[in-house]
C-alpha cells in the first residue's frame, strides 16, 4: 500500500467483514457487526459488536523510508454488547460477551494483516466488563479496543 494516507478505514472494514463469516466464526452467527453506533432495531436484537471512533499517530519512518515512508498506530474503540431480559442471569451474559471478544481475538491473531499488507501488528489493547439492569433487562457489555501498526 506505498503511497497511501491510511490504512485506517480498510482495515476496520476488512476486520468486519471478516467477522461477519459465519463460516470461520459461528459463535457470532446472530451478533450484529455494525460500523458505527447501532440503530435503535439492532440493540433490540440482543448482541452487537460495534467498530467505532479510530484515532492515531503518524511518525516517518528511519528504515526503509523510501518505499514505506511513514509509521502508523492508531486504536479502533470496539463496543461488545449482550442484552437480556430481567429472566437472564447476570453470569450468563457476562459469559456470552467475553466470548464474543474472544472470536475478535482469535481472528486477529490468525490474520492479522486482514489483507492490508502494511498492516505489522494488531491486537486487543485494552477491555473491561461493564454490567446494568433495569426493570425489564440486563446487560454485559465489553469496551475494547484494537490497536494497529502499519507501515505505509
Amino acid at each position: 500500500m506505498p503511497g497511501s494516507t491510511t490504512t485506517m478505514q480498510a482495515y476496520t472494514e476488512a476486520l468486519m467483514a471478516s467477522l461477519g463469516d459465519t463460516s470461520l466464526h459461528p459463535t457470532l452467527s446472530g451478533v450484529s457487526i455494525v460500523d458505527g453506533p447501532p440503530s435503535g432495531s439492532v440493540i433490540q436484537l440482543g448482541e452487537f459488536i460495534m467498530f467505532g471512533d479510530v484515532n492515531g499517530t503518524q511518525s516517518w519512518a528511519a528504515i526503509d523510508s523510501v518505499n514505506r515512508p511513514k509509521n502508523e498506530v492508531y486504536t479502533i474503540d470496539c463496543w461488545i454488547d449482550c442484552v437480556g431480559n430481567q429472566f437472564h442471569d447476570q453470569k450468563t451474559l457476562n459469559d456470552r460477551a467475553i466470548a464474543l471478544l474472544a472470536e475478535i481475538e482469535k481472528e486477529l491473531r490468525s490474520n492479522i494483516q486482514q489483507g492490508i499488507f502494511a498492516v505489522l501488528w494488531a491486537g486487543i489493547t485494552s477491555e473491561g466488563l461493564q454490567k446494568r439492569s433495569g426493570d425489564t433487562w440486563r446487560e454485559a457489555w465489553i469496551p475494547c479496543q484494537v490497536e494497529v501498526h502499519a507501515r505505509i
